[in-house]
């Protein structure tokens, strides 16, 4: 990567940070399962690494689902879950509501953890 390619990189980051913080309170809690869903998925921890230091990123993603876990499916819940997990995000609120759906569902469909 060249210096400027990694200005290119700091820019978009920069931007993507300023996006989702003009987004907070206003990103759809759909967008927001779209965007975080497939990083759980396939068994494969799927960790964007150019957002650890992204606060509004995750702030404003979070915001978007809290309050909708209890409404999802298990499964796409323990893709958010898992989303989140891999990725060292989510405040101690909605990993409880993660942890309540998938605890839920669980004690109802051992299908949910069967690879």
């Amino acid at each position: 990567m060249s210096f400027a390619d990694a200005e290119d990189y700091q820019h978009q980051a920069q931007y993507l940070n300023l996006y989702f913080k003009n987004q907070f309170r206003k990103l759809s809690h759909h967008d927001a399962i779209d965007m975080i869903a497939p990083l759980g998925q396939d068994g494969s921890a799927n960790k964007v690494t150019g957002l650890d230091d992204k606060f509004w990123v995750w702030e404003t993603i979070e915001e978007a689902i809290r309050g909708h876990v209890e409404e999802l499916p298990a499964d796409k819940a323990f893709d958010l879950y898992k989303g989140f997990a891999y990725n060292y995000k989510g405040s101690l609120n909605i990993n409880a509501e993660f942890e309540r759906r998938v605890l839920l569902e669980s004690m109802t469909n051992e299908k949910l953890f069967k690879a």
